[in-house]
């Protein structure tokens, strides 16, 4: 359920809404449907991933989730983002 509060000209809005991944209520500001601890624990990750990858350019995804921790799921969100990409191996 979300519940919203639009103030005078509709530009700037808060939006009570319940976060995708954990499931936590919390007030967004920017229409985004993660609260602001799981937003730090994809930049964790992401961090992590992009550490990783810098020394072992063209490991596989479950080379990346073994080695990092970092789970398949969030590994696939980043590639869905944008924020990695797949290598084709010849």
């Amino acid at each position: 359920m979300i519940w919203g509060i639009f103030l005078k000209g509709g530009i700037n809005m808060a939006i009570k809404t319940t976060c995708k991944r954990c499931g936590k209520m919390f007030v967004s500001t920017d229409l985004t449907k993660i609260c602001m601890d799981c937003k730090e624990v994809d930049r964790k990750s992401f961090y992590i991933v992009k550490e990783y990858l810098y020394g072992h350019s063209g490991a596989t995804i479950g080379e990346v989730n073994r080695d990092t921790g970092v789970s398949v799921a969030d590994i696939e969100r980043m590639i869905e983002d944008g924020k990695i990409s797949r290598m084709k191996k010849e």
